[in-house]
């Protein structure tokens, strides 16, 4: 059994999540906010899939996998006290709607790794919709006690941007990937997630020095060499408590510039890029499409959003987290 804390959540599962750096080892029935069960769904949950296979899918998503399949399907069961996600791989996720519990189920070609990934993304990140609170697909840092949130496309650097503040600037990783908002009125605050940023590894090589190459994220994808470092295995600071959101950058696409350029955004355009970053993308409905707005539009007033523009070239990226920490310290 293996504990964590990730995203303001006390989380236990009954199996080790790879890659991860847990809090305790103990009991699987000890107090926590969410439980996660891996491999092991109980015989009356299974039955009750079974008797309600049948019914239309309340979410079905528009991707499809690279053989054509539909990507993901979601079935709200008993009376919508659970949602029962399949994915085109076989792999099924059942969430209980108070986000309590979680039951994962997958086939023998699919990796602990693959299921991990998951986990950490898009499952905790529905987790954490269903107890009220948005998050954002990005990376966060610790900037002189603030949060500085980098947004973008997938390939922008959002990943490669923290990692650089971290071994470059000593700031501290708040997130990589999702970061939950915590709404204070006035404020938002940015949950820290857990301590491991995943990198390609032409930014391995840029940043770090490691002797050996780091793992896989998701070993099965052969076509995506993405790897992981694990911060606190390498020594490197990761923030442990929940920071105010000072400023979001929205990183572009890399050009070949001499340095970076930053822009300032409209509040419209700047909800834009919010809500096209908002996480999870699916499954979604009308009343959290509502809710995500309304936080998303508060929080494109209240915090400064700017576009940057980064050089192509990865040798530059210390002039990067100069020019942003330049800008962030000229906002405050």
């Amino acid at each position: 059994m293996a504990s964590y804390f990730m995203f303001g959540l006390n989380i236990v599962t009954n199996l080790a999540l790879p890659g991860l750096s847990d809090n305790t080892i103990g009991d699987f029935n000890q107090e926590a906010d969410v439980h996660i069960c891996l491999q092991d769904r109980p015989r009356w949950l299974t039955q009750l899939l079974e008797q309600e296979c049948q019914h239309p899918a309340w979410y079905t998503s528009h991707y499809q996998d690279e053989n054509g399949k539909i990507h993901l399907q979601v079935f709200k069961v008993a009376n919508s006290r659970y949602f029962w996600f399949k994915y085109s791989d076989a792999s099924e996720y059942v969430i209980a709607a108070d986000g309590s519990q979680v039951w994962v189920n997958w086939l023998a070609n699919t990796t602990l790794e693959r299921v991990t990934a998951y986990i950490v993304g898009a499952t905790l990140g529905f987790v954490l919709r269903l107890r009220g609170i948005n998050c954002l697909h990005g990376s966060a840092v610790e900037i002189d006690g603030q949060a500085v949130v980098f947004m973008g496309r997938p390939g922008a650097g959002k990943s490669t941007t923290v990692a650089a503040f971290s071994k470059l600037m000593h700031c501290s990783i708040l997130s990589d990937n999702t970061i939950p908002l915590i709404d204070e009125g006035a404020r938002f605050m940015a949950q820290p997630a857990h301590p491991r940023v995943n990198l390609w590894p032409k930014s391995i090589a840029a940043l770090y020095n490691f002797a050996e190459p780091q793992p896989h994220v998701i070993p099965e994808f052969e076509a995506m060499d993405k790897r992981y470092v694990n911060l606190a295995e390498k020594g490197y600071e990761f923030g442990q408590q929940p920071l105010p959101v000072a400023a979001i950058y929205q990183l572009n696409g890399r050009e070949q510039l001499e340095t970076p350029l930053i822009e300032s955004l409209s509040p419209q355009t700047a909800l834009l890029y919010l809500i096209e970053n908002a996480y999870p993308r699916e499954p979604t409905d009308k009343h959290s499409r509502a809710r995500e707005f309304q936080i998303m539009g508060r929080l494109s007033k209240t915090v400064p959003i700017r576009k940057i523009t980064p050089p192509d070239d990865i040798s530059r990226l210390g002039q990067l987290c100069e020019t942003i920490m330049a800008d962030f310290r000229g906002i405050h």
